[in-house]
């Protein structure tokens, strides 16, 4: 994937259509992904492009720079007003004591007047986003795609510049995604390329021979709702919405106040008869925790109906830690079951309960058997996936 991108880099067909900077949109409305809330505002500002280049001099974000009027600031991040580059801003005033970053207000303004970064004071003394664009089709097997995520959305569905990543018959998209999510982090030593950068030298800009660094990402996850869910560790039932915790069982959701609470989930409301809650957005810290919680309860016989049913309401399932529940479960079952020749069972609950701890640390031990979208301390997909409630 990491060549990919390089090449794209290097293709001047695709790099004359790229966009590494957020756009805030004109009056005719948002039209591309780089004109969404989520590139321009959502996102962690050591996520975005940290560079911009002002005739030949590079100002990067978190570095003190000088402006024409002498006025030192610290760039946060960068995104077009217009076609104008703009910057989000710390102010930075000189005192008796050194430097003092005023940190209590995030200003925004034009980038131009922008004159002489670091590098310049200090002689004198003083990511390209990508998009986990995934295709699928739901015969025999499960496809990854990608793309860059600052193309224009017209060049988006032309197979000129989507890129093929996997596909199994076997392996679900979750696991597909584990090995996807694995190489984007791929690590040197301690050094993450998430963090760090990776320096393609493949990837000459078109027209000139420069090296790139290359931040990669994934923006969003696209797909229909089966496959989004899967990817949000999501199962509905009880809790319909991805995107947050309403929900509540069919009589309660049956209402007159039910009714009201998925309609409007700002509202609050404090009916005996609706338990649901209304509107809290999930995040991918409680989904860990709900299936953590499964994963423990399955190391206890006779669970699989409590499992179940905690899933059911919760709204909760992972597809990969289904799959050790599932087997410790059933090996439960297979020991609660077995009996001696005198017809006394042969295993106590506690020795079940130990054997099946055991099975369960061994699982844990040759991989990570939670949808590793969920580690992403960064963003929370189900927030990018199509909302449905």
């Amino acid at each position: 994937m990491l060549r990919s991108i390089g090449l794209d880099l290097a293709n001047w067909e695709v790099r004359r259509r790229l966009f590494f900077y957020p756009e805030e949109p004109l009056e005719e409305g948002v039209s591309e992904l780089r004109h969404s809330w989520k590139w321009l505002s959502g996102l962690p500002d050591e996520q975005l492009t940290p560079m911009w280049d002002k005739n030949g001099a590079h100002f990067y974000v978190g570095e003190v720079a000088m402006l024409e009027n002498g006025k030192l600031v610290i760039p946060l991040r960068w995104f077009l007003r217009a076609g104008a580059m703009q910057m989000v801003y710390y102010d930075v005033h000189v005192t008796n004591n050194g430097l003092h970053v005023d940190e209590t207000e995030r200003r925004k303004g034009p980038a131009s007047p922008l004159s002489r970064n670091l590098p310049d004071l200090l002689k004198s003394g003083i990511q390209t986003r990508l998009t986990g664009n995934r295709s699928k089709t739901w015969n025999k097997h499960w496809c990854f795609y990608f793309c860059a995520a600052g193309l224009p959305l017209a060049c988006m569905n032309q197979e000129y510049f989507v890129h093929f990543v996997s596909t199994s018959q076997h392996a679900g998209p979750v696991e597909q995604v584990a090995a996807i999510t694995s190489e984007i982090r791929l690590t040197e030593g301690e050094r993450s390329v998430r963090d760090t950068g990776y320096v393609c030298n493949e990837a000459l800009e078109g027209g000139g021979s420069r090296e790139c660094l290359i931040i990669p990402g994934i923006f969003v996850e696209t797909g229909d709702g089966p496959w989004q869910s899967e990817l949000s560790s999501h199962s509905g039932d009880s809790k319909p919405c991805r995107f947050c915790e309403m929900g509540g069982n069919v009589k309660e959701r049956s209402s007159d106040d039910g009714f009201l609470a998925i309609m409007e989930p700002s509202r609050n409301y404090s009916a005996k008869n609706i338990s649901q809650q209304t509107g809290e957005p999930r995040t991918p810290a409680d989904s860990v925790r709900r299936i953590q919680a499964d994963l423990k309860l399955a190391t206890y016989p006779r669970k699989g109906a409590e499992i179940e049913k905690n899933q059911q309401k919760t709204g909760t399932m992972d597809t990969l830690a289904q799959t050790v529940i599932t087997e410790l479960v059933e090996k439960g079952k297979e020991m609660f079951n077995e009996k001696g020749p005198s017809g006394a069972r042969v295993h106590s609950n506690a020795s079940i309960h130990a054997t099946l701890e055991a099975r369960l640390d061994e699982r844990l031990e040759e991989g990570s058997f939670i949808n590793s979208l969920l580690s992403d301390d960064r963003t929370s997909f189900s927030k990018s996936s199509t909302i449905v409630c």
